[in-house]
């Protein structure tokens, strides 16, 4: 019975992280931060939004991102939402 259930975990964990690869947006936030020379630690102390939080940003490994958040990386990085999310044609 473990044996199944470990199984099945991997599978799910497997599916869930090829979930967030196909979204058809992406941030971009990666890319402003290696233009800007700026780490997540360094956004993390200015923004006020947490390490943890910003990692699984700029991982994409978030279903979405709250208005609130959105105007505090736009604030600290000086950008737009438009520079922060680019479309991905399917």
């Amino acid at each position: 019975m473990h044996v199944i259930l470990t199984c099945v975990n991997v599978f799910l964990q497997s599916y869930n992280t090829n979930c967030y690869n196909m979204l058809m947006i992406k941030n971009r936030l990666s890319a402003i931060l290696g233009e800007q020379r700026m780490r997540v630690s360094e956004l993390s102390k200015l923004s006020g939004i947490s390490q943890n939080a910003l990692n699984k940003i700029y991982h994409n490994k978030t279903k979405g991102i709250d208005f609130q958040t959105l105007d505090k990386l736009c604030e600290v990085l000086k950008c737009s939402t438009q520079d922060l999310f680019q479309y991905i044609d399917g």
